[in-house]
């Protein structure tokens, strides 16, 4: 009965070793030939990724044409990145690099059959081990890896990665049909939070301030509240904006006849010292500290 192999690690043979240090060496070069090929494929699919953004910002108010580019260069570096990554991150085991040089170079299984037999895979007397071992060193002498993997360039990909480039500078320096929507809606969406940041402000002063009644407070707070309740939808249009504010005035104004005036005109006017003290509630808070409700 034929007793296992040595489950204890010993010293690797030289002729071992020069077979493991040539895969080793022909794993590197494949990763550069795998890298001249992958990673230009990593930046085709970041500027393809940017060219359907661009494309987007062209059929709806999404992104103005400097957002475009630099979202662009931003797609392009992060998929030439993660292709490289992908590329050198990769360490097959040794059994895998020689199966992938017996494949590449026709080299019928030698180097693996080689690895198995000093591995302990596969049993076999020492004599026709020795034997197996020599022509596996043999027949790897023999292949001129960069011969039979040449560095090369898939000449399609960048033809591609130079048309999908000029497509986005097109999109970048020609003007945006959209540009005028998106302005008006940045600019709309800036005054809604300059709104908010006066109507928050009023509201805190008129919590904060001691010289009025809890019942007149919470009447204070009521239309402020349902006017920041209102403009927390990001929807609204110029139109329903001014209809909230203006819904708001009015309930304040109605408060002024309804309330007694000095006690009003004083908590207003405490809440717009505090409010005048910001920059978005400034006019505000200037025409509520002057009486003006």
């Amino acid at each position: 009965m034929s007793l296992p192999p040595d489950p204890r690690p010993g010293p690797i043979p030289p002729d071992v070793a020069v077979l493991t240090n040539t895969l080793r060496r022909w794993a590197t070069w494949r990763r550069r030939v795998d890298g001249l090929r992958h990673v230009p494929r990593g930046l085709l699919g970041g500027l393809l990724a940017a060219a359907a953004v661009a494309t987007m910002s062209r059929l709806r108010p999404w992104l103005t044409n400097v957002e475009v580019g630099l979202t662009a260069l931003g797609l392009a570096v992060a998929g030439t990145l993660v292709a490289a990554v992908w590329v050198w991150s990769r360490r097959p085991s040794m059994a895998a690099q020689a199966r992938l040089a017996d494949r590449d170079f026709a080299l019928a299984e030698r180097l693996t059959t080689a690895l198995e037999i000093q591995t302990g895979h596969i049993a076999a007397p020492p004599a026709l081990a020795r034997r197996q071992l020599d022509d596996a060193l043999r027949a790897a002498a023999l292949v001129d890896v960069r011969d039979r993997l040449p560095l090369r360039m898939v000449t399609r990909d960048w033809l591609l990665i130079l048309l999908a480039t000029a497509l986005l500078a097109l999109a970048v320096t020609l003007p945006n049909p959209q540009a005028d929507i998106l302005g008006r809606q940045r600019a709309l969406g800036q005054a809604i939070a300059r709104q908010q940041e006066a109507l928050q402000s009023l509201a805190e002063a008129v919590r904060q301030d001691p010289n009025h009644e809890a019942a007149q407070r919470n009447a204070l707070l009521e239309p402020i509240e349902s006017a920041l309740e209102a403009l927390e939808d990001g929807d609204l249009s110029r139109e329903e904006v001014v209809a909230v504010l203006s819904e708001a005035e009015a309930d304040l104004r109605s408060l002024a006849s309804d309330l007694d005036q000095g006690p009003l005109r004083e908590a207003l006017s405490g809440a717009g010292s505090s409010l005048a003290e910001t920059t978005a509630g400034q006019d505000l808070g200037e025409s509520l500290a002057g009486g003006d409700l």
